[in-house]
């Protein structure tokens, strides 16, 4: 009678062990997979963050070249003008 009270208590104490380590084993691949979805949302934001990056200065150097190319403009045209009046040479009387 005690060597069968004892198998089942072993039993018991087995199967509530092995369920124990398959919770903690599920528990713990759970863990896993969520950090590697914020690690995949991390890099997701990470990569939006430099496209914005880049776009601003894409957009800066827009700008820029905008700037630029008003004020070689008026040089060539500031320059235009005075050359033209190097050439240009009035009628004395």
């Amino acid at each position: 009678m005690e060597i069968i009270f004892f198998s089942i208590y072993f039993t018991i104490i087995t199967i509530f062990i092995i369920w124990k380590l398959f919770e903690e084993v599920q528990s713990q691949q759970l863990q896993t997979q969520t950090l590697k979805k914020v690690h995949q949302s991390l890099q997701e934001l990470a990569q939006t963050y430099q496209n914005k990056q880049k776009y601003q200065i894409l957009d800066h150097i827009k700008q820029n070249m905008k700037i630029l190319s008003q004020i070689q403009e008026q040089f060539l045209n500031s320059n235009f003008l005075c050359n033209r009046n190097l050439y240009y040479k009035p009628k004395i009387q």
